[in-house]
């Protein structure tokens, strides 16, 4: 009885809050929306206010769709959110223009909602690009980072600009540390992936990273670290997957940790081998059997598809890369080159050069590595076909390698990360050489961020892809992708010139510098604005320049340097009111063997019996490059002003050439 009496009384204090509520429910009219629902309605400050099932929970609608919304006709959850989220992660412009993104907010059971007019939309660099309502426009070159935020929850859209037309996009990836991809390789579907790590402040964290053949994010997975883990190579393999190394310091020692990967990132299987002597191994990559080779510091050894070891080598001089050739043998890189066959028996070890780094197969069976003096060519015995200095003059940058490899046209490419003086920038350097390894062009890239680039890869459609890291608008460095066009259809500079002769001015006559670009299809350009020029004087009183125009005002001699594209030219210009009388050569006979270098002292007589040295301000030529290779001193006040370099490279006679204010002399030169 009393239990009855209970719920009567419920309900009479029910129907009372009714009766104070049916005037308002009168308001909306015989039609009003509220007659479909079973809920209890009241207005306040002109918005509808749910009381659902007499409970003292509020929310507040403004119409009739945002009721039918709840009540389930539109089904949109009302539930706790759990993500905020944004239509693209990574956006690139190569021109100023707009772009709208939109942003999510999603709930627990799995729906989404557009709050893009809702969230409060900001951009690191607002001279870079703003942002409002989600609606993005581009004014300038740079990067900056768009954050929406919404509740407590906010999410970061990296937006890079470069006007440059080499560049396809590039993808920066944060995880809130300092983040940095050390190894990559083209996948299969067109994508690429890489190997990174972020480094926290008490851990760091091993993944994987895949990204679309456009550029944007597709996957990320964290990978269980073994002790103190450092990345080193990840590469595809036959069946879609990747297979990564890594070097460990843990419990065991010093280890390689070998994962297979399949096609989603997950790890397959792992297997560790000791690290042993003072060298540091870390390549890996997928041999023809299905099977794997891998370099561990003093040793390479031989996997089957399983991760089995099949035999292990000792290399006398160290196994930091090893990569398989086509007669199934291996090249081995440490302190020298080995070659080895298809069982691990060395053939033979040639000494090619000082601290060797990065190596790739060439197409004539031999390899193209890196040594502390420049890009080196060798054959499949091991002899050295050609080596290429391509450091720029000291004055211009400084430069450390991050990869040389072969392109797909039978050329090479190799890329820097070089500190600019002149500009007192950093930045990422390409340089393609051609198959002797003369350079044809080199670009940069970069905006001064801190990009820092610790491996090249080629694509299938002949694009280059650059993988590192750079530095973020608001958690310190992050992956940095970057993916350059192929030379396809790119003028490519043949030749660099400034016109007229190496001549003599008189005091108060002007110079006008001209360069000329011819490019391998025959066509010409003035490139006189686009160049880099630098102009010396052998007294600071000789000249002044103006928007490229020389005046001669005091005697003495001055050397114009031009670069463009990867070409370096000059010219010298002496100003006297008498041309010189003679040129002489400290000596004029030579006999070097390859590999000599030799300086090469000029001399030149104004007239009054003086020998001024000239070596640097006059013009050089050869009449072989293949035998004998000029080196210029640049920096005046570094080197001697007085001598050049030559250096042989291979067998043969040749003639060179040197003019100085219109005068010419010639001497031979012969390698043995």
């Amino acid at each position: 009885m009393k239990g009855l009496t209970r719920k009567v009384a419920h309900i009479l204090v029910a129907a009372c809050f009714m009766a104070t509520l049916l005037p308002i429910g009168v308001a909306f009219g015989k039609d009003s929306f509220m007659d479909d629902y079973p809920l209890i309605y009241g207005a306040q400050d002109g918005r509808l206010e749910s009381l659902d099932k007499l409970s003292t929970s509020h929310t507040k609608y403004d119409s009739r769709e945002e009721v039918e919304n709840v009540r389930g006709k539109k089904s949109v959850s009302r539930e706790q959110p759990t993500q905020l989220t944004l239509s693209k992660t990574q956006l690139h412009f190569s021109k100023r223009g707009k772009s709208n993104v939109i942003a999510y907010i999603h709930y627990k059971d799995k729906s989404k909602e557009d709050v893009t007019k809702k969230v409060e939309w900001t951009s690191s660099n607002t001279s870079i690009v703003d942002v409002k309502d989600g609606k993005i426009e581009v004014f300038d070159e740079g990067r900056a980072i768009i954050t929406a935020s919404y509740l407590d929850f906010q999410v970061n859209l990296h937006v890079s600009v470069n006007f440059s037309d080499e560049v396809l996009w590039e993808f920066m990836y944060d995880k809130g540390l300092n983040e940095e991809a050390f190894s990559g390789s083209p996948t299969s579907d067109g994508g690429f992936i890489v190997l990174g790590i972020s480094r926290g402040w008490k851990s760091d964290e091993l993944f994987a990273l895949k990204v679309k053949k456009n550029g944007a994010f597709e996957w990320e997975k964290k990978i269980a670290m073994k002790g103190k883990e450092s990345p080193r190579t990840i590469r595809l393999t036959s069946d879609g997957g990747y297979v990564m190394l890594s070097n460990s310091e843990g419990r065991k020692g010093r280890t390689i940790i070998l994962r297979k990967l399949n096609v989603n990132g997950s790890v397959r299987w792992s297997k560790e081998f000791p690290l042993t002597g003072k060298y540091w191994g870390g390549y890996v990559e997928q041999t023809k059997d299905d099977g794997f080779i891998l370099a561990t510091g003093e040793a390479i050894i031989k996997l089957d598809k399983s991760g089995r070891e099949k035999w292990k080598t000792k290399i006398k001089n160290g196994a930091d890369l090893v990569r398989q050739t086509s007669d199934e043998g291996y090249y081995v890189l440490g302190n020298y080159v080995t070659k080895v066959n298809q069982s691990g028996k060395t053939l033979w070890t040639k000494d090619v050069g000082q601290i060797l780094t990065f190596m790739d197969i060439t197409n004539d069976g031999g390899i193209v590595t890196y040594a502390e003096d420049g890009v080196v060519k060798v054959d499949e015995k091991g002899k050295i076909k050609w080596r290429r200095t391509i450091e720029g003059p000291p004055y211009d940058k400084n430069q450390r390698i991050a990869g040389v490899i072969q392109a797909s046209d039978g050329g090479y490419i190799v890329a820097t990360n070089a500190f600019i003086f002149k500009d007192n920038t950093q930045v990422t350097i390409l340089y393609k050489l051609d198959e002797k390894g003369k350079v044809i062009w080199e670009k940069h890239f970069g905006f001064d961020n801190g990009e820092w680039v610790n491996e090249v890869r080629e694509t299938k459609e002949g694009e280059y892809v650059l993988v590192g890291k750079a530095r973020s608008d608001l958690n310190g460095e992050d992956v940095y992708l970057l993916k350059v066009k192929p030379d396809k259809g790119q003028k490519i500079v043949k030749t660099v010139q400034f016109s007229g002769k190496n001549g003599l001015l008189k005091i108060g006559e002007t110079f006008q510098i001209k360069a000329i670009a011819t490019y391998t299809d025959g066509k010409k350009e003035d490139v006189s604005t686009k160049m880099n020029i630098k102009v010396w004087g052998d007294d600071g009183r000789v000249y002044s320049l103006e928007d490229n125009k020389i005046k001669a005002l005091y005697p003495g001699s001055i050397l114009i340097i031009g670069q463009y594209k990867g070409h370096t030219v000059r010219k010298g210009l002496i100003v006297s009111d008498r041309p010189p009388t003679r040129l002489q050569l400290e000596k004029e006979d030579r006999d070097l063997r390859i590999g000599d270098s030799q300086s090469v002292m000029l001399y030149a007589d104004l007239g009054d019996k003086y020998l001024r040295p000239a070596a640097a301000y006059a013009e050089w030529s050869v009449s072989n490059e293949d035998v004998i290779e000029i080196i210029h001193g640049v920096d005046l006040s570094i080197h001697s002003t007085d001598e050049i370099i030559i250096e042989a490279k291979k067998r043969g006679t040749v003639m060179i050439t040197v003019t100085y204010a219109g005068e010419t002399l010639q001497f031979p030169v012969t390698v043995k």
